[in-house]
């Protein structure tokens, strides 16, 4: 997607669930809740796609109504209508978030004009403009020039499954299908980038993006780092509440992309505090750029990190993402499961590696959605 299609695949894959060549949106959905099915749309940068939930009993008979929904779809003008109105709404209802629009503004500072920087549901300008037709070119651009990759988790016998309902449902011609895929490189970053907007709000919510460089971190250096960074018991947001209570609340995220990781890191704090908070923060981080953690907050951050994702992917909606993101993103299945040991293996210097890898670059940017400072 760029600007002008920004929001197109969103609209497409919320179309595609409200009408097929067979079943209308009303049968589709009674006939999934019969099955005690629930489809969730994925719509990330590098992929997109339907997460299926059923209990394992009915899998194959929802399967093949999700079969149905990906290969013979009918763009019904009138089910467009109305989830475009819904998919602006959204928009509008994400914007007035201010944590995920300090985060969408700062993606935007770091990949300008780029996929990867535009808002999480699209650009307004852009979805207004689509149509059953522009959609319908969409799917036959995208979903049918290739081959969908399927993880599938659960009580069930998955290859079984996989030749029962998968082998033969997805058909392609040779000339049909994409011979490779074309990644869109991110311009360099000549110098820091801040993206701000003002509302009239008590408290501000501004995020710091660290744009990672050709070379890619280690995933699991970068958990740690992450835990050291921010989260509970960790050591930074300790150390700024100990001097001065600049944040009211910090987190942080890792995005692995193909194209171009990126490193957030989200602070809220009231707006006359905002930039204390921030310049504290960058000091801080570069402390941790110079120097290892000692062992008890190396080990912490390990253990967080372990525990933190033995939470997340307790739902096999998040272990199925973490499998198809590993396959993608050129990782092993099987490191999926062995997180806790790839963990508990980073050494002090692998830690200190990801931090100057994402930290200590220029390739750095700024989102702010920010308040209004009180008035004496």
């Amino acid at each position: 997607e760029d600007g002008n299609s920004s929001g197109t695949t969103e609209l497409m894959l919320r179309s595609m669930l409200k009408s097929t060549m067979t079943r209308k949106g009303d049968l589709i959905a009674l006939e999934l809740e019969s099955y005690g099915a629930q489809v969730t749309v994925v719509n990330e940068p590098d992929y997109f796609g339907y997460i299926l939930d059923v209990p394992s009993r009915n899998a194959e008979k929802a399967i093949a109504v999700l079969v149905e929904i990906l290969e013979n779809p009918y763009f019904d003008p009138k089910e467009i209508a109305k989830e475009k109105d819904l998919l602006l709404s959204r928009q509008l209802e994400y914007r007035d978030e201010m944590a995920g629009r300090a985060r969408d503004l700062a993606g935007a500072s770091v990949f300008q004009g780029h996929p990867y920087g535009m808002p999480r549901y699209g650009l307004a300008a852009s979805v207004k403009t689509l149509t059953d037709d522009i959609l319908e070119a969409w799917y036959k651009r995208t979903i049918k020039k290739q081959f969908p990759m399927i993880v599938i988790i659960g009580d069930t016998d998955g290859s079984s499954l996989v030749s029962t309902a998968f082998a033969e449902a997805f058909k392609r011609s040779s000339g049909e299908l994409e011979a490779t895929m074309k990644l869109n490189l991110p311009a360099p970053i000549a110098q820091t980038r801040e993206f701000v907007e003002q509302r009239s709000r008590a408290s501000s919510s501004q995020v710091l993006a660290f744009r990672a460089g050709t070379t890619q971190p280690n995933p699991y250096a970068v958990a740690v780092l992450a835990n050291l960074i921010a989260g509970p018991g960790a050591k930074i947001p300790g150390d700024l509440g100990e001097k001065q209570p600049l944040p009211l609340l910090m987190s942080d995220e890792y995005r692995p992309r193909l194209a171009g990781s990126t490193f957030f890191i989200s602070l809220l704090s009231f707006p006359e505090d905002e930039v204390r908070a921030r310049e504290a923060l960058l000091k801080q981080l570069e402390a941790l750029v110079a120097g290892p953690p000692s062992d008890q907050e190396l080990e912490m951050a390990k253990n967080r990190a372990i525990g933190t994702y033995a939470v997340i992917t307790q739902r096999n909606s998040n272990r199925v993402r973490e499998y198809a993101e590993a396959v993608l993103f050129n990782r092993k299945a099987v490191e999926v499961d062995n997180q806790a040991e790839l963990i508990r293996a980073v050494k002090k210097e692998d830690v200190v590696t990801a931090a100057q890898l994402i930290l200590k670059n220029s390739n750095k940017g700024f989102g702010a959605v920010r308040g209004e400072v009180p008035k004496n």
